[in-house]
């Protein structure tokens, strides 16, 4: 799938990536907020970066898990329940990662998940209104 990106122009450029750089610098290059991705180490629990970036990516289309998809939709409870023991501690850092060094519309609101397009989508096609004679 080709993309209107600057950087990943399409999946295996964003594949490539995450298989040479590790998340954090891949998050900071796909929303052009390197300073995102010094805040995704800081913040985010290793083991959680990839899904994240793979999110922000191609939303709802990224297969998240249940702890991700609560944790966006802004579901504590749902979040806490479904939250191993690191992200459970960590909740707070997600808070700040979130409202920090996340997209507006990426997060917050009981249909975020779904709401969100990612910032790899294919571009608008152009539709051809004539009809054949």
């Amino acid at each position: 799938m080709m993309y209107d990106h600057p950087v990943f122009k399409d999946d295996r450029a964003l594949h490539d990536a995450l298989a040479n750089t590790p998340p954090h610098v891949v998050y900071g290059q796909l929303l052009g907020r390197p300073e995102w991705g010094d805040d995704m180490l800081r913040l985010v629990p290793d083991h959680m970066q990839m899904g994240f970036v793979r999110y922000m990516a191609y939303g709802p289309r990224s297969n998240s898990g249940s702890f991700m998809i609560a944790l966006v939709n802004n579901d504590l409870m749902g979040a806490f329940g479904r939250a191993d023991p690191t992200n459970r501690i960590g909740m707070f850092e997600w808070c700040q990662f979130l409202t920090g060094s996340a997209p507006r519309g990426s997060f917050g609101h009981p249909t975020a998940y779904e709401d969100w397009p990612g910032v790899l989508r294919q571009p608008e096609t152009e539709t051809n209104n004539e009809q054949e004679i």
